[in-house]
């Protein structure tokens, strides 16, 4: 019970709860508990009266919207169908159309309100509650009275919450978990329950309502130490259920509350694997085990008696749950898709073999087909896969070429991928296919037509056939079926992409226009992608680098090939291959506007921000919802919460790419200020005007605050922060707490950090600390190096002062040292100083409260939860990826906080499985874990500040120093200390598969390709 309130501030909560009772006409009689709803008359069905009835949920998220408007939880989307009243097994797409027409219909006056629940009258309590203009943890830390609830709750309530064996008490509980602007506060309260759980028995043991965990599944700003909480006590609940239900089979249940349901069930894990392809990958071989346990019958229950046809449909319902599970896991993450893919195929895998060994066993329905597909087509060429791309002429078709004697074996049926395998598979089980099996055939290496392609890796989603059909509308030839159409456009997309040069794909181009077909952006973009990736690799060959790596094959990345040089194997163009504006010109003669994809990849990759424009501008004339972005105001009459998120990301690539005064020309051009006037407002410069933007959006979407975080950490781009500012040391402050505010907003508005935010954290800060330690050293008066090679090629650092104490100031040893070009002044040293203190534990706590291994509470929690259904959780809660971990390494090398350096190896070699198994999937994944490696010798040894000039196969016998000044000029204790750099090297040693402690020739080649400081 509620114990009376005492303090004064206790008692003016219960004012302002009875006030708001009075306001809002509860203080009724028990009789008026029903909101005067007619009874349901017998002959009328259950699902009629639920149709014309709101449900509890909606009603509970009514409440909840209304007393906390900015409460993160999902919209629905109107094209979506909501499948409480639709048998989604049996229903057509006629039912799914009417269904959607209803749901979008206005609510009426005589729709009823809902039926009494445990929801509704948890929303009878937050109504009132929390309608006191006090903070949440006051209203919680003061509960109210016993007859201040009982004046909340009629008597019709509260007996229906004692009879389901809760509390008013309960009540302030649950309402206290849903209610909660921490996600973290809330999933600790379930995984407390959970530790409870273990410490009672059955009959003492009171868990929560079902409703609770799957209104908290709906918040969007769900983070991953939170969603492992959430995963444990899903795991729990599901043993709980089994126990039960083996218990109930047995005869001798004694639990007075009821376990979860099926469907319960299902929509929990259906929300635990949405949250997990978001923010957690790795857990979804976790949850997919939950699904198969739960559809499994427990151990040693006895089999019931029921009739055939009862076994028949619930046989069915397993079916296609499973296959449900299989779409599901299918889907592709947000975060790396490609990398992500493993975790995927797995526990696709699992359910599969689960399938097999069900008595009887499962059959595998077209869309549980094509989620294997649009798996495999992500997935990375397997070695029989590599050999016969290498097998493929350098000529188009690219037919197979016999290299040795042992390569004529190998004959088409070799040069099946994965992914048309199971197409196959899936045309020897009877389903014919359609235009997306043929899309998805070309993808994975050959054409309708018989004639090979290059297998290509490629996101392929695709939607269950009943809301395709009815995003469609219709169902036609084109779409399902044998008689698809050949020449549709997204067939020639894919032939598009599945080419290795520019020339290739300009001409199966070509060959789309000289078929006279209907212009379509799909195969527009297609080309523009080639046209793009063409430029950069000339780019690249103009700056060549010199990488070691894996072999990376046609269709592994989306960089294209070479032109062949043999006249021989080059394709024949009629017309050289258009630059990417001229064809988007082309595109837009022809009466195709840019829109979705194809309108975000121009405005990210195009050339000039006046080119961006005028795309926006050629899109805004069949979407008005770009127009504020043309605008150039961020004021609050602007509608920029229905511009989609993906193309205000692209936008923000676009401004940032443009330079300060462009910017303003462009802006005193479209008269969005006047030309005399200075500008120091939001239109200062493009980053400015982004931050401002993103911020006046609320916008979460990570993609675009990363690529305003990396403006932000490049030195190279000037911002308007720093006009005006002649100490230079300043302007890199004024820089560095700009990009620090940038992020706090960022996770102001709910954005969890992930992996990917952590590699432009390392990114920023591996430009900004380079450029603050050369202000440190033009301002300072450094020693002189003497390189003194050690054994083993190792360099170290030693001041020769000590020979020279009395050498004057016009000794001839005494260096020429440069002035700084800009005043520096001592405040700006002071700061400078202090910034590069405060960087260390920032960015440590970051990384280490992303993997999850330090502080999390779930660690030890895991060890005594020995549940033998359940598997082992993943170790962490992010992937450790090769590029996260090499800007580690350089965050710390140049702060040169060796003790964190020690301690982050010792880490990547506690958990070097996770390290390993993180560079499967990217294609330079080794390279880039090598790469890490090699950073660390070269930062603790300082190897920047040599470079080769007469290199002996003895080692490093000839140094020059690469610094700016003449002489090399650090401090002797710049470089790590000898115990710390022999304890690295035998940590690295220990572990096979990372190559060693890294070679002299490796230093070479690492420090000729990064930025160092001269220090």
């Amino acid at each position: 019970m509620l114990s009376c309130i005492s303090s004064s501030t206790s008692r003016k909560a219960s004012r302002c709860v009875l006030l708001g009772l009075q306001q809002l006409g509860l203080l009724h009689t028990a009789r008026a508990c029903h909101h005067g709803h007619p009874s349901t008359t017998p002959t009328q069905s259950r699902n009629k009266a639920k149709r014309t009835r709101s449900s509890p949920s909606k009603e509970l998220h009514r409440a909840i919207l209304l007393k906390h408007k900015e409460y993160p939880i999902a919209e629905r989307d109107p094209r979506k169908v909501d499948i409480s009243y639709v048998n989604v097994r049996t229903a057509g797409p006629e039912r799914f159309r009417e269904e959607l027409e209803r749901q979008n219909q206005p609510i009426g006056r005589r729709t009823k309100h809902p039926e009494l629940s445990l929801q509704t009258i948890l929303a009878r309590y937050i109504d009132v509650v929390y309608e006191s203009p006090l903070p949440q943890h006051e209203i919680e830390a003061n509960p109210l009275s016993e007859a201040t609830v009982e004046a909340i709750l009629p008597e019709e309530s509260r007996t229906l919450l004692y009879a389901k064996g809760y509390t008013l008490e309960d009540l302030r509980e649950w309402a206290s978990i849903i209610m909660t602007k921490s996600v973290q506060a809330g999933a600790e309260k379930f995984l407390e329950h959970v530790t409870d759980g273990l410490d009672r028995d059955e009959e003492t043991y009171k868990p929560l309502p079902s409703f609770l965990l799957l209104i908290f599944l709906q918040r969007t700003d769900i983070g991953p130490t939170a969603l492992r909480y959430l995963v444990v006590y899903a795991w729990h609940q599901l043993r709980r259920k089994r126990n039960l239900q083996l218990h109930c089979d047995t005869g001798y249940s004694t639990s007075k509350y009821p376990a979860l349901n099926d469907s319960t069930m299902f929509i929990m894990f259906v929300r635990l694997i949405r949250h997990a392809r978001q923010i957690w990958p790795a857990a979804l071989v976790s949850i997919a085990a939950m699904v198969t346990t739960n559809l499994e019958k427990p151990d040693g229950s006895p089999r019931s008696a029921t009739s055939k046809r009862k076994e028949r449909v619930n046989l069915q319902r397993i079916e296609y749950l499973y296959n449900q599970t299989l779409v599901l896991l299918s889907h592709p993450s947000p975060i790396t898709p490609f990398h992500s893919v493993r975790h995927q195929e797995r526990a696709q895998f699992d359910v599969l073999q689960k399938m097999a060994t069900h008595r009887p066993p499962l059959a595998v329905t077209s869309n549980g087909y094509r989620a294997i597909v649009t798996v495999q087509l992500r997935n990375r060429k397997t070695p029989r896969e590599r050999d016969w791309a290498q097998l493929k002429s350098k000529a188009w078709p690219p037919w197979k070429e016999d290299k040795t004697g042992l390569d004529a074996d190998k004959g088409p049926d070799y040069g099946v991928s994965r992914a048309l395998e199971a197409i196959h598979r899936m045309h020897e089980a009877g389903y014919k296919g359609g235009l997306w099996e043929k899309v998805a055939q070309i993808l994975a290496g050959w054409d309708i037509d018989g004639s090979p392609t290059i297998q290509t890796r490629a996101v392929h989603p695709h939607r269950s056939g009943s809301q395709s059909d009815l995003d469609k509308g219709v169902r036609g030839p084109d779409i399902e079926g044998p008689n698809f159409d050949p020449d549709h456009a997204l067939i020639w997309a894919a032939r598009i992409r599945t080419t290795r040069t520019v020339q290739e794909a300009w001409a199966c181009f070509l060959a789309w226009e000289d078929r006279k077909l209907r212009p379509n952006q799909d195969v527009y973009l297609a080309m523009f992608e080639k046209l793009h990736y063409e430029e950069q690799r000339r780019k690249a060959e103009a700056h060549p680098v010199i990488t070691i790596g894996q072999r990376v094959d046609a269709g592994d990345r989306r960089e294209v090939f070479p032109v062949p040089e043999s006249p021989k194997e080059a394709t024949y163009v009629r017309t050289h291959p258009p630059i990417l504006d001229d064809l988007a010109t082309d595109m837009y003669s022809k009466g195709v506007l840019p829109q979705g994809r194809c309108l975000d990849f121009l405005l990210t990759n195009t050339s000039s921000l006046n080119h961006g424009l005028k795309y926006l501008d050629w899109a805004s004339r069949t979407d008005s919802t770009i127009l504020p972005l043309l605008s150039f105001d961020v004021g609050p009459d602007q509608a920029y919460h229905d511009v989609d998120e993906r193309t205000l990301t692209a936008f923000v690539a676009l401004l940032t790419k443009s330079s300060s005064s462009h910017f303003h020309r462009l802006l005193v051009k479209r008269r969005v200020i006047n030309q005399d006037e200075i500008p120091m407002t939001i239109f200062a410069d493009p980053i400015h005007y982004c931050g401002n933007l993103l911020k006046a959006r609320k916008l979460r979407y990570r993609p675009a605050w990363h690529i305003l975080l990396l403006a932000l950490g490049n030195p190279n781009v000037k911002i308007h922060v720093n006009l005006g500012e002649p100490d230079l040391g300043r302007r890199q402050i004024n820089r560095y707490r700009l990009w620090r505010s940038t992020l706090a907003e960022m996770r102001g508005t709910g954005l969890e950090l992930d992996a990917e935010t952590l590699r432009v954290l390392c990114v920023g800060l591996g430009q900004t600390i380079p450029s603050l330690l050369d202000i440190q050293d033009d301002s300072t008066m450094p020693l002189q190096v003497v390189e003194a090679p050690s054994a083993g090629g190792q360099l170290t650092l030693q001041s020769d002062l000590t020979d020279r104490k009395g050498a004057g100031p016009e000794s001839e040893h005494t260096p020429n040292i440069p002035q700084p070009s800009n005043p520096i002044s001592a405040d700006a040293l002071a700061d400078i100083s202090k910034v590069l203190k405060e960087i260390r534990p920032f960015i440590c706590k970051i990384f280490y409260n992303l993997m999850g291994t330090k502080n999390t509470g779930a660690q030890e929690f895991h060890s005594s939860f020995k549940d033998p259904s359940s598997p082992m959780h993943p170790t962490l809660l992010a992937e450790p990826s090769p590029q996260v971990l090499h800007g580690m390494i350089r965050v710390l090398g140049f702060l040169q906080s060796w003790h964190a350096l020690v301690e982050l190896v010792q880490w990547m070699v506690v958990l070097q499985k996770e390290v390993l198994a993180a560079t499967e999937m990217p294609r330079n994944g080794r390279r880039s874990l090598r790469n890490a490696i090699i950073a660390v010798r070269a930062f603790c040894e300082r190897s920047w500040l040599f470079l080769e000039a007469d290199a002996t196969d003895a080692g490093l016998d000839e140094m020059r120093p690469t610094s700016k000044v003449s002489v090399p000029m650090v401090r002797a204790e710049s470089a790590a200390p000898k115990k710390v750099i022999d304890r690295l090297r035998k940590q690295i040693d220990g572990v096979e598969g990372w190559g060693g402690w890294p070679s002299d020739e490796e230093v070479r080649e690492y420090c000729r390709d990064r930025r160092f400081p001269s220090r």
